[in-house]
């Protein structure tokens, strides 16, 4: 079935098989552009199958929706990996798209939880790119010495004798100093539309996250020169959005924020602190190569796509390439496509 409710069943779960990603609050928080936040759950006796969606009517389309996963990481999550279960759950979950009118649908596959199998029936399956993660079940010294990059351990060092320190807000008191590093960020970069979140947005994240969430700040003579939105949830730790002031970064604010806020979600009980990947698959992007200097640690993104009214999503495809044929180089590969 799909619901609008299924924090119930999440909560069935063991905390090694979830994620905040797969909440209703955390989804209800990317529920915008007319989308709903649901989940598909397929359930057998004692063994559960979800997958959080976010499904939206498709414009000029006669009532026709689609789904995506939520930005961040997602997909189906279950505490039953037997491939009949699966099976089983995969057909049940064509079957109710095919019946809510659901054309389409994009899945961003959970990295850390390897859950690209349980769907792997239903979608085509594509990687996508490398992330890094710290691992936090090792002792501080251990994460310093054996998982930092010496080169990064200097620039932390020097970051300190610069006068940099840092500090963890849980409460959001300076969440407005975040909003203001995060979107020069933006600026300074270029960033998509996409990233762009409004003020509702950072509001909302309060409000449904707020115990799981927090915000690391580094200072400079108290000034806010760098930081970033951490969450967690059980043994998962994640760097969510980040922004920073040009010459904090190039004197290693940032460096500085994500370890000592490493150090703190340690403490918080997270065995794994995940830093995503680059801003494209290329393996010598820069992004990547910095968070690289944090852990050798790296994990496989990848994602999904699958079609389960063939007929209609080809028509609603072939009208999109009628209309914007400028578009195609761009966005042809993408299986929502005609959303663009």
């Amino acid at each position: 079935m799909i619901t609008n409710h299924w924090n119930d069943k999440l909560n069935l779960l063991p905390s090694t098989r979830k994620d905040i990603y797969f909440t209703e609050e955390y989804c209800k928080l990317h529920a915008f552009d007319n989308r709903i936040a649901c989940a598909f759950v397929y359930e057998e006796n004692d063994a559960l199958y979800i997958l959080p969606i976010l499904i939206g009517q498709i414009p000029d389309s006669n009532g026709l929706c689609d789904f995506e996963t939520p930005y961040g990481y997602g997909g189906p999550i279950t505490n039953n990996d037997s491939p009949a279960f699966v099976q089983e759950a995969e057909k049940q979950l064509k079957k109710d798209c095919y019946a809510q009118g659901i054309v389409a649908g994009f899945i961003r596959f959970h990295p850390i939880l390897d859950n690209v199998h349980l769907a792997a029936g239903a979608f085509d399956i594509m990687p996508d790119r490398k992330t890094v993660a710290i691992d936090l079940s090792a002792e501080e010294q251990q994460i310093w010495q054996d998982q930092l990059h010496s080169k990064n351990r200097n620039t932390i060092r020097k970051a300190e004798r610069n006068g940099f320190t840092f500090l963890i807000d849980e409460s959001f008191a300076f969440l407005e100093d975040f909003k203001r590093l995060y979107r020069q960020t933006m600026q300074r970069v270029a960033a998509e539309e996409f990233y762009n979140f409004d003020d509702t947005y950072f509001a909302n994240l309060v409000y449904y996250l707020k115990n799981r969430a927090c915000i690391g700040i580094v200072q400079q003579e108290d000034r806010s020169v760098a930081a970033a939105i951490f969450l967690y949830n059980g043994p998962w730790a994640h760097y969510h959005l980040a922004g920073s002031e040009y010459e904090g970064a190039i004197k290693g604010a940032n460096n500085l924020l994500l370890y000592q806020a490493a150090l703190y979600l340690k403490t918080k009980g997270a065995q794994i602190l995940h830093l995503g990947g680059g801003t494209d698959h290329d393996e010598s992007n820069s992004l990547l190569a910095f968070k690289r200097k944090f852990s050798p640690l790296t994990y496989q993104f990848s994602i999904g796509k699958g079609i389960f009214i063939e007929g209609l999503y080809n028509a609603l495809c072939s009208k999109w390439e009628k209309a914007y044929p400028e578009k195609i180089t761009e966005f042809g590969k993408m299986v929502l496509k005609y959303r663009f």
